[in-house]
């Protein structure tokens, strides 16, 4: 096995995971960051592709006892050292900064979570050498801006022509959601740096950095009266808490699989979630219990509920419209070029936009399913066209 780059080190459902190197085409203007520990607490072993037997040792082949292992086993241990130093060092720069947090008249009742300084990640590939699964979409609360979660960053697009409008630096090595409240004022992001966090679009402040999941929060759901917000995660577990205060409401844990789907019920009482394993549970949110469960035909990746319909879309390569009270499947989009990782609905404009594994967003009209735009999520890339069927 070969150790993966945190920004890749999120487990895509039924997709191998990648060294970074095809995605991060190295800039000549970009600053080169200190380090490149993004996040150590990510740092896993995935297997990707075979390797040649003579790929996998670090050290020369040798018999048990004689020096090539000890010596692989100390270098091994010598580099663990050096990038817990590393860290390390780097916290102790954060206390420095911002010695307020941790003077005695500091609030002594805090969580851990919130004292300690969120990590500066670093900056964006200037330019993606390949397409790079886009695995978050979100239309601005005015639709004239469409939202794509990238590499370290949020790229900002044009529906109407995939014009590239501006980029957001200095965000988690994966974001899986962006949402906006109803009324305009929130706005609530998950990724793969295990937290929730909720923004106040008037001030652009962060209210909450909610770490409750033990793995990527995959996908987020604001209520229609913007009262709570829901959050699922690929530890199985699915949360919602209150979007003000950030009070954990309560926790559903019925589902045995990772979680990449939630949507509110109209009335906000009640949570509808699904993953990885082709069946979606409908429970109550002041209880956690279930009230019913029904199979799907696939994996269900991304959920969006709009009015008294629901959208879903995931390893079928198409977006299916079925009604909320008895999921009848109604009008579908298809066929797309692969998995579905991303969909959002922008009531105002009546439009649908979707992100797939390859990188491609699609923008259509929700009235009469007409194409309205597609593009590479990737900057730098050139525009793809393909034939999708509305019916």
């Amino acid at each position: 096995m070969r150790r993966i780059s945190p920004e890749f080190n999120v487990r895509l459902p039924g997709r191998p995971l990648h060294e970074p190197a095809p995605f991060c085409a190295p800039s000549r203007n970009a600053p080169t960051p200190a380090t490149s520990l993004t996040s150590l607490t990510l740092w896993r072993r995935f297997p990707s592709r075979p390797r040649e037997r003579s790929h996998a040792r670090l050290t020369r082949p040798s018999t048990r006892g004689e020096a090539g292992d000890v010596v692989g086993g100390l270098d091994a241990r010598r580099g663990i050292v050096q990038r817990l130093l590393r860290m390390f060092a780097r916290q102790l720069f954060s206390v420095s900064s911002h010695p307020e947090r941790f003077t005695p008249g500091g609030d002594k009742t805090a969580p851990l979570v919130e004292i300690i300084p969120a990590q500066m990640h670093p900056q964006a590939p200037e330019v993606y050498a390949q397409p790079l699964p886009v695995t978050a979409l979100a239309f601005s609360p005015d639709g004239s801006e469409l939202i794509a979660g990238g590499l370290r960053e949020l790229t900002v697009w044009n529906p109407t022509d995939g014009k590239l409008l501006r980029r957001i630096s200095n965000v988690a090595p994966r974001t899986f959601e962006i949402v906006f409240s109803a009324d305009g004022r929130w706005m609530a992001t998950g990724g793969s740096d295990h937290a929730l966090s909720i923004f106040d679009l008037a001030t652009g402040e962060r209210k909450h950095r909610l770490v409750a999941h033990s793995d990527a929060v995959t996908a987020v759901a604001i209520s229609l009266d913007s009262q709570q917000v829901a959050s699922v995660s690929l530890d199985r577990a699915a949360k919602v808490f209150d979007l003000k205060t950030g009070k954990l409401i309560s926790t559903y844990r019925e589902h045995q699989t990772p979680l990449y789907g939630v949507a509110f019920s109209p009335d906000g009482t009640q949570v509808m979630t699904a993953g990885y394993d082709k069946s979606l549970h409908q429970w109550k949110v002041a209880e956690a219990k279930k009230q019913r469960e029904l199979a799907l035909e696939g994996n269900v990746l991304r959920m969006h509920v709009h009015g008294d319909q629901v959208y879903f879309a995931g390893s079928g390569k198409k977006v299916v419209q079925a009604a909320v009270v008895d999921l009848k499947p109604g009008r579908t989009w298809s066929p797309l070029r692969d998995w579905v990782y991303a969909l959002a609905i922008d009531p105002p404009t009546r439009r649908l936009a979707v992100g797939g594994y390859d990188g491609t967003v699609t923008v259509w009209n929700l009235e009469d399913g007409s194409l309205v735009a597609q593009f590479s999520g990737a900057p730098g890339h050139a525009k793809k066209e393909a034939a999708v069927s509305v019916r």
